[in-house]
């Protein structure tokens, strides 16, 4: 089991940009949700949608230039986890902006409110992506510590 898990060094940096992006679209969605009362017959799927994916793209933007996904995340610090919140305020920030100055111009819909789903995803979306990093490193810390297997005995005398 050791052997599948350290094949290589390091997980590949693609994958945890694809995951951060998954993890940032779901969260922005239960948000969305939370704050329309899960009421789905409320809930207009082109605007859902249209919110939805421009959040993810700018997400995904922010988390590339600042390099969320470079870090080993098998050894994820302190220094992480503030580049994860300094992304997510960052994005908490220039999202209104965006929804103001392209959204509602370019498809003429107003009908989200942004700053009560924002104020949810910033929790949500910092937790799970901090509890991402922090299961997958105790994972690895698991099995790295209780796979004994080939290990050799030896004495050294003088």
């Amino acid at each position: 089991m050791k052997q599948i898990f350290f094949l290589t060094k390091a997980v590949p940096r693609w994958v945890i940009l694809v995951l951060d992006t998954v993890i940032t679209f779901f969260s922005f969605s239960l948000s969305y949700f939370i704050i329309k009362q899960f009421e789905f017959s409320e809930v207009l799927r082109g605007h859902f949608l249209i919110y939805t994916f421009s959040y993810t793209a700018l997400s995904s933007l922010v988390f590339y230039a600042m390099r969320i996904h470079t870090g080993l995340i098998r050894y994820s610090n302190m220094h992480d986890m503030m580049r994860i919140f300094l992304a997510i305020l960052l994005i908490g920030i220039t999202y209104p902006l965006m929804v103001y100055l392209m959204i509602e111009r370019i498809f003429n819909i107003s009908s989200m409110y942004v700053f009560g789903v924002l104020l949810i995803n910033f929790f949500i979306n910092s937790s799970a992506l901090i509890f991402l990093r922090s299961f997958v490193r105790g994972i690895l810390f698991y099995v790295k510590r209780f796979n004994v297997g080939n290990k050799e005995q030896i004495l050294i005398y003088g």
